[in-house]
């Protein structure tokens, strides 16, 4: 056993080395939310449309 190699936790100074783009992670967020955003009225569009239909139909008597 004495022919261990360490383990790459006793070497963390590359790993503490390596960059990464903070101003990448705003824009992120605004483009998730976004997206979150157009599925919601995207959906939400949906169902009015399908209850104004649906009222419309009942009204006019054609159901």
């Amino acid at each position: 056993m004495g022919g261990r190699r360490p383990s790459l936790a006793n070497k963390l100074s590359p790993l503490n080395k390596v960059e990464c783009p903070r101003e990448a992670f705003p824009p992120a967020t605004m483009l998730v939310a976004a997206v979150d955003m157009l599925i919601g009225t995207a959906v939400l569009g949906g169902l009015v449309l399908v209850f104004w239909f649906g009222l419309l139909l009942t009204a006019t008597g054609d159901i």
